[in-house]
């Protein structure tokens, strides 16, 4: 949680959540008809139990994913051992770092490989040494500034573009970001009539069985919809604090110019809230303003 574009950054701590306890939310997440689950950051290898939750999902049936920085390679490399590509591994490269170890994992493990776009040089040529090992594909993700980092923040249309560009030499790089701004509705029809994919297509769960509508709300209190330990899940699926992120009426970002604007949603409604206190408001990545209070959506 000490990177500088960690979305949980500043969060009050927390203990981690056992292993028995994750047993019984899989349970729970299974039986409600839920089919993947990612364990995300901080850094889950530094979770002493890690491989056994993996372990745990895999065997309800569950798709699971598991995002490292890279750190503790052993781990990534048990979690690889054990279960192979049962259990996706994702490695995050987001400060530039390249050690022998590293570089030896990537060629003979070969897992996913990903980084945020950063306005900073090499970053093409990193990519391309990371494919060479690789041989697969490399995720660009456009970044999160939830945590108040602004230094790799762009517009998301330059984002876009500049990943358009990237793929004509380098076909092998793919983006990554929010439904908030355009839909993946290939996967997942029903988010081209939704504001973004939060509690729509996911849900995020902090490790004292707190549910949000997506891991970016963690912290905001008042987009708390339950506890998985002690709630329905019916209950907490069926909270009408997830409505406004379940209907998509037009794009209210004032950038009507944006060569993106008629296909958007609006950008990302996390971000919107934290920067404006408005769920409907700019993304402020994006530079928009707020100049129309009647949009302005609070959560009631």
């Amino acid at each position: 949680m000490s990177c500088s574009f960690c979305f949980n950054a500043g969060l009050k701590e927390i203990g981690d959540m056992p292993a028995e306890d994750f047993r019984k939310m899989a349970r729970i997440l299974a039986h409600s008809g839920i089919r993947e689950i990612d364990f995300l950051g901080g850094e889950p290898t530094l979770h002493s139990g890690i491989e056994e939750m993996a372990d745990i999902a895999l065997s309800l049936g569950l798709k699971t994913s598991v995002s490292s920085n890279g750190s503790r390679i052993p781990v990534a490399k048990r979690l690889i051992d054990a279960f192979g590509d049962a259990c996706v591994l994702g490695i995050s490269l987001n400060d530039g770092r390249s050690n022998s170890e590293l570089d030896e994992f990537l060629s003979d493990s070969r897992p996913l490989v990903k980084s945020l776009y950063r306005k900073i040089g090499g970053l093409e040529q990193r990519i391309k040494s990371v494919l060479e090992k690789t041989h697969g594909k490399f995720y660009l993700i456009y970044p999160d500034i939830i945590s108040g980092n602004r230094e790799d923040s762009l517009p998301f249309h330059e984002f876009y573009d500049a990943i358009s560009t990237t793929q004509r030499t380098m076909p092998a790089v793919e983006p990554v970001f929010c439904s908030g701004f355009l839909p993946e509705s290939m996967r997942y029809p029903e988010l081209s009539m939704t504001r973004c994919s939060a509690g729509v297509t996911k849900l995020g769960i902090m490790p004292d069985g707190s549910v949000f509508p997506c891991n970016l709300f963690f912290g905001m209190g008042e987009f708390y919809i339950g506890n998985i330990f002690t709630d329905g899940f019916a209950d907490i699926w069926n909270s009408p604090k997830l409505s406004f992120f379940r209907r998509f009426e037009e794009n209210r970002c004032s950038l009507k110019d944006c060569n993106l604007h008629a296909k958007c949603h609006g950008g990302c409604p996390a971000h919107s809230m934290k920067f404006y206190g408005t769920l409907d408001g700019p993304d402020p990545r994006c530079g928009g303003t707020l100049t129309m209070r009647q949009n302005l959506v609070r959560l009631k």
